[in-house]
């Protein structure tokens, strides 16, 4: 991507490892973890389970004043300690842009509007986004950042995540088998399962800096993120590939023609589970990336989910910046059928770059590159010109679905039924070759009857094709399908959670399905919106197509709040 720079200017965890970013540092260096036993009981599910839990009375979140859920308190807290590093940042500006990343929030809550609740409390009245992609929004978050800054319409953007942990997202990941009762043990031979974790954490990312923001550089360096990118495996909804397909081209592409011998090290997802691990060393082996040091995090927070990305990232920047490379926590003898070079007690080096990866359901996975370079270096940087004119988008199909009728191209289509049912009709008389269908959840129904319209206008296209992306958006993320999976874990007598139910909870899996059936390879996101901005769309899809190697977009808005009252109104385009 060209255009301006993306530094980082200030940052924050609170974690139960601590309260500000270097307490978390230090004490993942000491080897210490917050992960614990905790009782099922106490939240109603089946078994007790390993976590890394926040508490509520001691978490500082009783000093936000006003009408907020603790999520949004939680964000609100890490998100005032970032900017007070970076004094110079005037948060209501319409140059500063808010970004909240999460896998659910709050359950039963809207993303959107927690996240416009969160900037309006620093007085920021420009439109926030929510990226919820699964496992990987922390990444997906700051490479919208990255975007949102090269295009010159911001100048600073806030990225914050969190999720609470709760009965709902405990008992979906037991109903996977996923979760062991021990401390997790990443790329370890006698690794059984993920933990799960709480944690908040905040990024400031920024294009324009006066000369405070040099003077307080620590040790005159400063944070860059140079690449980043979003691959699909186009393979499964909630099972890696085994090839390691997207992570290996999402690394490919962050990465470049940046020599590996100058990382000091990979910051991988590692939960801890059989085929996320294996799927990782093997992405990473094809990388050519086997003999740079591996350090995972999962040991010291669980897996923290919207807020990953951020936490693991920033412990990395505070490693790299103190010479260090932090143990793997739970690490003893390697597991995966391509070694990596870990350890469990930190390792020094001499480098100034690392990656981070991460993946996730829906088969997305996403990496960024991060340098750590000399203040003075670039101090003249922040005057470089934005990328080339902002491209406007040109729209070769677009479909129109509401439960009373179908527009193709603004054509009418004949469909018998209203609601639920004419979508299903829709699927047998223009489809009907793609059984899965009926397992999907209304959501992915609707997503996946309005993008096979789009590519049946099209005609045919290439398989295994990386140039097309899939981003789409909606107000209420998956509330539909949580409602079915509430029902699932009522209580004590009405308690059979499904993982089949369960991985629907997660929003991208629609363009997780898109990609599968098509064969997509290339990115693929989730976003949410307190309420349909078009104008936020196109500027996210223009920054998507500004991206190398993106040359259209399978995108627009897909919502349904239940199996009867929905609307997509998706489009392929182009940029012009």
């Amino acid at each position: 991507m060209k255009g301006r720079p993306a530094y980082i200017v200030a940052d924050n965890i609170i974690s139960p490892l601590g309260t500000g970013s270097s307490e978390n540092y230090r004490r993942v260096l000491a080897g210490e973890s917050a992960l614990r036993l905790h009782s099922g009981v106490g939240i109603g599910v089946s078994e007790d389970y390993q976590a890394s839990l926040m508490d509520e009375e001691s978490d500082g979140t009783g000093m936000i004043p006003g009408d907020y859920t603790l999520f949004e308190k939680r964000l609100i807290l890490s998100v005032s300690k970032a900017l007070y590093k970076a004094g110079w940042i005037e948060p209501s500006s319409d140059k500063v842009l808010f970004i909240v990343s999460s896998t659910k929030g709050n359950i039963g809550g809207l993303l959107g509007e927690s996240a416009r609740k969160v900037a309006r409390f620093f007085g920021n009245k420009v439109s926030p986004l929510v990226v919820s992609n699964a496992c990987i929004s922390g990444l997906c978050a700051q490479i919208e950042a990255m975007r949102a800054l090269s295009s010159g319409r911001f100048d600073h953007v806030v990225v914050c995540g969190s999720d609470i942990q709760s009965k709902f997202i405990v008992s979906g990941f037991q109903s996977f088998k996923a979760l062991s009762q021990q401390p997790c043990r990443p790329f370890d031979s006698s690794r059984d399962g993920l933990n799960l974790g709480e944690a908040a954490a905040t990024m400031v990312y920024s294009s324009v800096l006066p000369d405070e923001a040099y003077a307080s550089a620590p040790g005159g360096k400063i944070w860059i993120a140079e690449r980043g990118a979003i691959r699909n495996d186009a393979n499964h909804i909630s099972g890696p590939s085994r090839t390691g397909e997207g992570s290996y081209r999402a690394l490919k592409a962050a990465l470049g023609d940046f020599p590996a011998a100058d990382l000091a090290f990979v910051n991988p997802h590692g939960t801890a589970t059989l085929y996320n691990d294996e799927m990782e060393s093997i992405a990473i082996t094809r990388a050519c990336l086997g003999s740079v040091p591996v350090a995972g995090y999962k040991g010291y927070y669980g897996h923290t989910m919207g807020a990953a990305g951020l936490i693991e990232t920033i412990i990395s920047m505070r490693a790299v910046e103190n010479h260090m490379i932090p143990g793997t926590r739970g690490f003893n003898q390697n597991g995966v059928s391509c070694p990596l070079d870990i350890s469990s007690s930190p390792r020094p080096t001499d480098k100034d770059s690392f990656v981070k990866l991460l993946s996730g359901f829906g088969g997305c996975n996403a990496a960024v590159l991060f340098t750590l370079a000399d203040a003075h270096s670039v101090a003249g940087s922040q005057s470089a010109p934005v990328a080339s004119a902002h491209p406007s988008l040109e729209y070769l199909h677009r479909v129109h679905i509401s439960p009373d009728g179908v527009e193709l191209d603004g054509e009418p289509l004949e469909a018998g039924g209203n609601g639920e049912e004419l979508l299903t009709d829709i699927y047998r008389r223009c489809i009907g070759d793609y059984p899965k269908f009926y397992k999907m959840d209304p959501l992915c129904r609707l997503g996946f009857v309005a993008s096979e319209l789009l590519t049946s206008a099209e005609g045919k296209s290439p398989e295994g094709r990386e140039d097309r992306a899939v981003i789409l958006f909606n107000r209420s993320a998956s509330l539909a399908d949580d409602r079915i999976y509430l029902d699932t874990v009522s209580g004590p007598d009405n308690y059979f959670p499904s993982p089949k139910v369960f991985v629907y909870t997660l929003p991208n899996i629609v363009t997780g399905e898109i990609a599968i059936r098509n064969k997509y390879y290339g990115e693929t996101s989730f976003h949410v919106l307190d309420e349909r901005d078009d104008e936020v769309i196109e500027n996210v899809i223009m920054q998507a197509l500004a991206e190398p190697g993106t040359e259209s977009v399978l995108g627009g808005w897909c919502e349904c709040s239940s199996p009867d009252d929905f609307e997509a109104d998706m489009f392929i385009c182009k940029a012009l």
